[in-house]
């Protein structure tokens, strides 16, 4: 993934998101924005920005599951995300060093 010439851009675009994104064939929606195909095949891809206290933290990104992704499926991202940001703090302390140093 590291040798991907398009990785940052597209993974800079999915944590900056505002809503979570559902895709039913991600290597697709990847070629529309003008990136080379995505190294990884995955089919359906659902991906929920993480914050932390406004700041973008990161990304809860999954992929390949038969049949796609589901509202509940959404729901379930959403509420982690929620908790993430609002109800675990330690867990960004525990990671803290991933994001200090701009680690997806």
């Amino acid at each position: 993934m590291e040798a991907w010439p398009d990785a940052l851009r597209l993974f800079g675009h999915l944590r900056s998101l505002d809503a979570p994104l559902r895709l039913p064939d991600f290597a697709a929606w990847v070629r529309a924005l003008g990136c080379a195909p995505f190294p990884v095949p995955c089919g359906a891809f659902q991906a929920t920005p993480m914050r932390h206290r406004g700041t973008v933290a990161g990304g809860f990104f999954l992929g390949g599951k038969a049949g796609g992704f589901t509202d509940a499926d959404e729901e379930r991202q959403v509420l982690f995300r929620r908790l993430s940001d609002h109800r675990s703090p330690g867990l960004f302390r525990a990671m803290g060093t991933r994001i200090s140093h701009g680690v997806p």
